[in-house]
């Protein structure tokens, strides 16, 4: 059994409102389980507890991930903002006439209809063209179309009937040759392999003035 301690004993210390022992009763007037900051006074052993250290590295990574937050919203911003925009889908009124112009589908193209050639587009594979109202300047018109009668896909085969189809409809009497020049080509929309596949056995005729410059107004009769 310990013994008691001497209050005389110079080592032991008297114990004020100020000081305190580890193991003691908490001081009249305190909480239990309170926490008190190192005293003045403070007896041997007795040490202050350390301050927690900082962890700057913390906030760099925050400050960091606001920056790429950032960054990411301005980007899609700026793919949003400069997006390629389709463009509009041409007119059309009840007569097939184009009222106003824009894209148009080769299944859609209907005779009489004008258009404006798409670049390069000998000998490749359009989906659609620019339509445009007759009265204005452009590059073409559709005199008619043809339906082929193969049973089955022959590259070779298709384009000389769709040829043979076009110059028959444009020696016809519907189309009047005095509006076009010398050197006016027949131009001819046929299936892909692609669109034969879903049925597609429509060749659509066009003409157009040879010398690159611009029909004005209908050349059908």
């Amino acid at each position: 059994m310990a013994a008691p301690h001497n209050q005389n004993d110079p080592d032991v210390r008297q114990l004020t409102d100020d000081t305190w022992q580890f193991g003691q009763e908490d001081p009249p007037g305190r909480s239990a389980g309170q926490q008190y900051g190192r005293p003045a006074t403070a007896p041997p052993g007795y040490f202050a507890p350390a301050k927690p250290k900082r962890r700057p590295f913390r906030t760099a990574y925050f400050a960091l991930l606001g920056v790429l937050f950032c960054s990411m919203l301005g980007l899609v911003g700026f793919l949003v903002l400069n997006r390629p925009h389709p463009a509009p889908d041409a007119q059309v009124d009840g007569n097939g006439n184009v009222t106003k112009g824009g894209d148009l589908g080769l299944r859609n193209l209907t005779t009489g209809q004008c258009f404006d050639e798409p670049s390069g587009a000998a000998q490749q594979q359009v989906d659609g063209v620019s339509a445009v109202p007759c009265g204005d300047p452009h590059d073409a018109q559709v005199i008619g179309y043809s339906m082929l009668t193969d049973s089955s896909y022959d590259e070779a085969k298709i384009k000389d009937e769709a040829a043979a189809a076009c110059q028959k409809l444009s020696a016809g009497p519907n189309v009047d040759r005095t509006k076009l020049g010398s050197g006016a080509n027949i131009v001819d929309f046929v299936p892909t392999a692609g669109s034969w596949q879903h049925l597609d056995r429509k060749v659509t005729c066009a003409v157009d003035n040879g010398t690159g410059a611009k029909l004005t107004g209908s050349v059908l009769k």
